[in-house]
């Protein structure tokens, strides 16, 4: 099979070094992307990691011989209100998921205990598996 001019199966590059991509990996992409929002940047940090860990969903797992892991994360954004911009810096990770996955379940708003649990009894009949993203 022809390589097209690839050495030892390494991927071609753009002009600008990076496998034809616009940066390195999405979470730094992510990261200057969001340099110029007000929000700390440890926010911005930890919402785009949410973004992948939500985008995986049940999709990485690890074999643990009798049952399979499936890893949870739970990201709590601490700040004072209105100071440090928590809610604009979870909108944009927000908007890009939404945009990029609309089919997958976000909670967006305060929920009861009965409404969050109806949420997951409804996505496991029609998907057959339960989760979701809440934030």
């Amino acid at each position: 099979m022809a390589n097209n001019g690839r050495k030892n199966g390494t991927a071609r590059r753009n002009g600008n070094g990076r496998n034809g991509r616009r940066v390195e990996d999405w979470l730094t992409g992510y990261l200057e992307y969001t340099g110029d929002q007000e929000s700390p940047s440890l926010f911005h940090l930890w919402v785009g990691l949410s973004v992948i860990a939500s985008a995986l969903g049940r999709e990485v797992w690890i074999n643990r011989g009798y049952y399979t892991l499936f890893p949870n994360m739970y990201v709590v954004l601490i700040g004072a209100s209105a100071r440090v911009r928590k809610t604009s810096a979870i909108r944009i990770g927000y908007e890009l998921f939404r945009e990029a996955l609309p089919n997958n379940t976000l909670i967006s708003q305060k929920i009861t205990p009965e409404a969050l649990i109806s949420i997951f009894v409804d996505q496991y009949k029609e998907k057959k598996v339960s989760g979701g993203t809440i934030v």
